[in-house]
């Protein structure tokens, strides 16, 4: 009887098991939802009671992602409508500062400056809105995220980057990224910046490090906070600010991460890091 008895507990927990399984399949399905999920996938082991509730989400997930669809169009295309009148305006706005007195000059030039950060805004927002549409793998030299960070209004040590060799990845994303971090750290304080690049182990990265007064412990952490949440859901945080955002989309759409760090023992300067796969040798980009 004993013997009987652990047989059907035994028998008794396994059916429990395969009647829940559906239900922790449909649990796993929707916790691997993501900002690109556009439907969830077949349950594997069909039950007519879930039918409705799998069709229902699906239908939400698309309406949701034609909802996205629809904005980060609208995004793209406003973008696009706002960089050539700010470009003319930044344009302008130098010529008359190189042809007016002293006094009238200073303005024009915050104003110019005014027009070039916006100008830095909408660049990311269109570099953003790419970074959705995928990436445009190629083989590049390191040097040339140099190119993009010197004529800042920071001094920049790329001299490692001559060592560095090829990179593999969407060049005109990378070099963006790397744009918006050097002026980051140029707003916050720092006077100078140091480029490295680093390729070994079929892992890319390219590392940004400033001279500035760097972070509190506190505020640190809730960086990086804000960016798990930023790479795990999507999820985007105003704490990280637009060039951090950008720059973690850029890492995200390379299959990577952004990470942050201490650039000195004493809590001085910052290091901002993009770490993401290189391109397989077969691979033709995409």
């Amino acid at each position: 009887m004993l013997a009987l008895g652990l047989v059907a507990c035994a028998t008794l927990a396994w059916a429990i098991r395969q009647e829940l399984r559906p239900i922790a399949d449909f649990a796993r399905a929707i916790e691997s939802i993501s900002p690109d999920t556009v439907r969830l996938p077949a349950p594997r082991v069909p039950r007519s009671e879930l039918a409705r509730a799998y069709g229902e989400l699906s239908a939400m997930l698309g309406r949701l992602h034609a909802k996205l669809r629809s904005e980060r169009a609208f995004s793209a295309h406003a973008a696009h409508s706002l960089r050539t009148p700010l470009a003319g305006l930044s344009a302008q706005l130098e010529v008359a500062g190189a042809l007016s007195p002293p006094e009238v000059a200073q303005r024009i030039g915050m104003a110019t400056a005014s027009a070039h950060r916006l100008v830095g805004v909408v660049e990311a927002l269109l570099s953003m809105t790419r970074t959705t549409d995928g990436v445009h793998w190629r083989w590049f030299d390191a040097t040339e995220l140099a190119t993009v960070a010197t004529g800042r209004e920071i001094e920049v040590d790329s001299s490692q980057l001559v060592s560095a060799g090829v990179v593999s990845g969407d060049s005109d994303l990378l070099a963006v990224a790397v744009a918006n971090l050097v002026d980051n750290a140029a707003r916050h304080g720092a006077s100078r910046v140091r480029l490295q690049v680093d390729c070994s182990a079929g892992q890319q990265s390219v590392q940004i490090t400033d001279d500035g007064p760097g972070l509190e412990k506190e505020a640190l952490v809730r960086l990086e906070g804000a960016l798990e949440r930023f790479e795990h859901s999507g999820e985007i945080d105003p704490v990280l600010g637009l060039g951090l955002t950008l720059a973690a989309s850029v890492a995200r759409a390379h299959r990577g991460h952004m990470s942050l760090r201490r650039a000195e023992a004493d809590g001085h300067g910052l290091c901002v890091q993009l770490t993401w796969p290189a391109m397989q040798a077969s691979a033709t980009g995409a």
